[in-house]
């Protein structure tokens, strides 16, 4: 797909069935994600998003929010955003952080 050729920042979920990734196809920054197959891609968040990593247990992914916002979560169909308590103010650095069965993890950044 030509039209995807300017996404960003794409994340594998851990069961190698989808890609997330930050692309601006509805007017701004936002996560989405597509079958790792092939298929058409789906908007997942409506607030911005910088980037994204998905949960290990494949039900949720978190996201940094575009405007700084901190992280936020959202399930993977879709729905409402919200913010991560305690991680209000992460700070916006691509790639600075993990998310893992245990939590989410940052590396060498305070949040």
């Amino acid at each position: 797909m030509s039209e995807l050729s300017d996404v960003k920042m794409p994340a594998w979920s851990h069961d190698g069935k989808w890609i997330y990734f930050v692309f601006d196809r509805s007017g701004s920054e936002q996560l989405w994600k597509m079958p790792a197959l092939g298929g058409a891609p789906a908007q997942l968040t409506r607030g911005g998003s910088w980037e994204g990593l998905p949960s290990p247990d494949g039900k949720l992914v978190y996201f940094v929010r575009r405007d700084g916002g901190g992280i936020w979560s959202v399930p993977v169909e879709g729905g409402a955003e919200k913010p991560v308590q305690g991680l209000e103010k992460a700070v916006r650095i691509s790639r600075c952080w993990g998310v893992l069965k245990e939590g989410i993890y940052f590396r060498g950044v305070s949040a």
